[in-house]
């Protein structure tokens, strides 16, 4: 299944047999970002840059690994506390500035996964 970026003018897809085995279809969220610690700020995806999914990367699917996708997917139709996403701040650079505002550090599948599952935020750990 194909997922329209925040932000960006173009998509990206998962397997469709893992949203199946996360129990993911017609998944609608029922806030902003997924359940996380009471610690998390929640950032708007759209000031998040969205992380590189290296396709030469030996994973399952272009950069991500499938077991780890589909408990993070699983994680959120359960309701199930998931850890933030540890961004850093961008730079601020005078020629040509950034639209985003939040850079992941470590978080590539959580980050893809709240964007397939129809969130507008990321929980976050600055």
């Amino acid at each position: 299944m194909r997922f329209p970026m925040p932000h960006l003018p173009c998509e990206f897809e998962i397997p469709d047999d893992w949203l199946v085995e996360a129990g993911a279809l017609g998944f609608s969220p029922k806030r902003a970002a997924y359940r996380s610690v009471l610690s998390a700020a929640a950032a708007p995806l759209t000031e998040v840059e969205p992380p590189p999914r290296l396709v030469g990367y030996p994973l399952s699917w272009r950069g991500l690994d499938r077991t780890r996708f589909v408990r993070i997917l699983n994680g959120m139709v359960t309701d199930a506390e998931i850890e933030p996403v540890p961004v850093v701040e961008m730079p601020f650079v005078d020629l040509v500035p950034s639209p985003y505002r939040l850079r992941v550090a470590n978080g590539v599948h959580r980050f893809y996964a709240s964007v397939a599952m129809g969130y507008s935020h990321l929980p976050v750990d600055l």
